[in-house]
C-alpha cells in the first residue's frame, strides 16, 4: 500500500492522557487501500486516544458517505455509513500492521498507518445489500434484464 501523511500519524507527537484526532475521509483513502468496490467517499474518523506510557486505549467513530454499484442495476448509489469500535495502539519492536484489535507501532519509528484500518471499518459498516433505497431509481434499462416481462 502507498504511503500517504493525511493517514499517517506520528505517535510521538500524541500527548499523555486524553487527545482526540480527527482525520478527513477522502477519495484518496480508497485508491490507496485499492478498493474494487468504492471509488468514492467523504467523511470523518475520529480517534479518542488515551495515551499512558508506550500505549493507549482508543474509541473510534467513523462516519462516511460512499459511493458503490447498486446491487440491483449497477449504476452508482449513496450510502451512508457509521461504524464505532475500540482498537489499541501498542508500542513494540515487532513489525506488523494491525491485527484487529491491535495496533502496533514500530518503536524506532513511530508512525501509525491508519489508512486499512479505517477502509476495513468502513468496509465492515456497509449493509449486506447496497442497493438505491427505491428501484425506481435504478437505471430502467438495466432493470428490464432482471425483472420478468408483464
Amino acid at each position: 500500500m502507498a504511503k500517504s501523511n493525511t493517514y499517517n500519524i506520528e505517535y510521538h507527537a500524541i500527548s499523555e492522557g486524553l487527545s482526540t484526532l480527527e482525520i478527513p475521509i477522502t477519495d484518496t483513502l480508497f485508491e490507496l487501500c485499492s478498493s474494487p468496490e468504492i471509488k468514492q467517499g467523504q467523511g470523518l474518523a475520529t480517534f479518542e486516544i488515551i495515551k499512558k506510557g508506550q500505549n493507549a486505549r482508543v474509541n473510534v467513530d467513523i462516519k462516511a458517505t460512499i459511493s458503490t454499484p447498486c446491487d440491483r442495476c449497477l449504476e452508482d448509489v449513496e450510502i451512508k455509513t457509521q461504524w464505532t469500535g475500540e482498537t489499541i495502539f501498542k508500542a513494540t519492536d515487532i513489525e506488523g500492521e494491525y491485527d484487529g484489535d491491535i495496533i502496533f507501532i514500530n518503536t524506532l519509528t513511530q508512525q501509525i498507518e491508519l489508512a486499512q484500518y479505517i477502509y476495513e471499518s468502513i468496509i465492515l459498516a456497509l449493509p449486506i445489500e447496497r442497493a438505491h433505497t427505491n428501484i425506481d431509481m435504478c437505471n430502467q434499462d438495466m432493470l428490464k434484464y432482471i425483472t420478468p416481462e408483464k
